[in-house]
């Protein structure tokens, strides 16, 4: 999937060459817990909403415009690879200009295969799509709560990240870099 690609594979390829002479600063472990948990917690309930959605609707205990298994994992797709974009941002921070070419590529690159994604699905078949993300099942309702869900998981992401590095001190040390 895309987020697998651009926000996790392509990039940590290309960051992975920037040279770090610094020390390690703190137990190797428990830093790459501190930044591994609130994303991927972020990804599992952006994944859980659509399908719990999914599930609700399917039961009918309450509409909801997601009716099909195709359409929930479409959804979320969509939502997991801007938040690991949105990810992608917090691990390029402090940004300099290796780091901004990095997260602009990948930006621009998610935006262009969406796109095209987009066009080849609506124009051709969905077999034909790029990224099988069936954008022919979602409805301007889907497309809303896409959004919803990615700026309110999205900021509630950096809000954590914020408190967490509130607490642990980091913050100061990114403003010193």
């Amino acid at each position: 999937y895309l987020w697998e690609i651009l926000g996790i594979g392509m990039s940590a390829f290309f960051l992975s060459f920037q040279p770090n002479r610094d020390p390690l600063k703190g137990k190797f472990l428990s830093n790459i817990l501190k930044k591994a948990i609130p994303g991927g917690t972020m990804i599992i309930l952006a994944v859980a909403i659509y399908f719990i959605l999914y599930i609700v609707n399917s039961n009918g205990s309450f509409y909801t415009t997601i009716d099909s298994l195709e359409l929930a994992t479409s959804m979320s797709v969509l939502s997991m690879s801007a938040l690991s974009l949105v990810i992608l941002y917090k691990v390029c921070e402090p940004l300099n200009k290796y780091r901004g070419i990095v997260f602009g590529s990948a930006t621009l690159a998610s935006i262009l295969l969406v796109g095209l994604s987009y066009y080849v699905t609506i124009t051709k078949s969905y077999e034909a799509s790029i990224l099988k993300i069936n954008f022919s099942l979602m409805t301007g309702e889907n497309v809303f709560v896409v959004i919803l869900v990615t700026f309110l998981l999205a900021g509630i992401y950096l809000t954590v990240n914020q408190i967490v590095e509130i607490i642990t001190g980091e913050d100061e040390e990114n403003e010193n870099q």
